[in-house]
């Protein structure tokens, strides 16, 4: 389900990343830009607590399954969600490889720390400053329930707070956000509903294969989104919007 917390947090990255302008990407950039997602997100919410970019183990006194520490663009919890930033501002695309790590950091992380946070919906977002990303990196985030949010392209959960901002009421428009609703809830899952609490017994922890989503459902999403997208040109609710079609 799509709560209003997760359409203001997907909006808020999405605006600060289109308003981003630099120069060309850097490593300094790449800091900042890290930075201006952060700040957006923090002032936009009143959070129960949150971490800036570059702390280790998402600024909490947890630990991973492997004993790695990684770092995170930004942590933001309210009081049932766990919302997890991953940002990039590259010259080249977003890869699969790079979704892939994101997936085996989050995974690493609520093995180690399930007792610590597995009773929070953890929410991953890749927010990019380049509208550039592989159809294979398109697929796999779908298939783990990770948002990839870039400049030009509006997630449903944009589009779902357009209508309400405007209190949209045609019929068009409220097809429009019943349907982008169902969508965004299938593209951004919480990613313990892949990986379930241990059985304290054998410390095995229950995998959810259903929830990693195969590639005819990725692609059938991704096609859905387009279509969104689509319709939102048509309805002039963007003043731009290019759909990149994986």
């Amino acid at each position: 389900m799509v709560t209003p917390l997760d359409v203001l947090v997907a909006t808020t990255l999405a605006n600060a990343a289109r308003a981003f302008k630099m120069s060309a990407p850097g490593a300094t950039n790449g800091l900042q830009f890290e930075r201006t997602l952060y700040e957006a997100t923090l002032n936009a919410h009143e959070w129960r607590y949150a971490t800036p970019p570059d702390q280790y183990d998402l600024g909490l006194p947890i630990c991973t399954r492997t004993g790695t520490r990684y770092e995170h663009d930004g942590m933001f919890v309210d009081k049932d969600a766990l919302y997890v930033i991953e940002a990039k501002w590259l010259r080249g695309p977003i890869t699969r490889e790079i979704v892939g790590i994101f997936v085996q950091k989050l995974l690493d992380t609520l093995l180690g720390s399930y007792a610590e946070i597995g009773h929070f919906a953890l929410k991953p977002l890749i927010v990019s400053g380049n509208a550039d990303v592989d159809a294979s990196a398109w697929r796999y985030a779908a298939a783990f329930g990770i948002l990839l949010i870039v400049p030009d392209r509006p997630t449903p959960h944009e589009v779902i707070g357009i209508l309400q901002r405007e209190h949209a009421r045609t019929a068009v428009a409220q097809r429009l956000a019943d349907e982008c609703a169902v969508l965004a809830a299938h593209l951004w899952r919480p990613f313990n509903t892949i990986l379930h609490g241990p059985d304290h017994k054998s410390e095995t922890f229950p995998l959810a294969a259903d929830q990693i989503y195969d590639a005819n459902r990725t692609t059938q999403l991704l096609a859905q989104w387009d279509e969104c997208i689509q319709t939102v040109a048509d309805l002039r609710l963007l003043s731009t919007t290019r759909s990149l079609r994986p």
